[in-house]
């Protein structure tokens, strides 16, 4: 098994507090889920999950 970012097997990216943050303003702003996902690079389920 591969270790993920920071050492950890199986561990994803970690993401910034701050992306969220920006993430769920644009949305917030009239921003789609899936274009305020594609405009910061996260992944469409990440930014769902953050905006709910």
């Amino acid at each position: 098994m591969s270790a993920g970012p920071g050492g950890q097997p199986g561990m994803t990216k970690s993401i910034s507090e701050d992306l969220r943050s920006r993430v769920v303003a644009a949305v917030d702003n009239g921003l789609s889920r899936r274009a305020a996902a594609e405009r910061f690079g996260v992944g469409t389920a990440s930014a769902v999950r953050w905006v709910r």
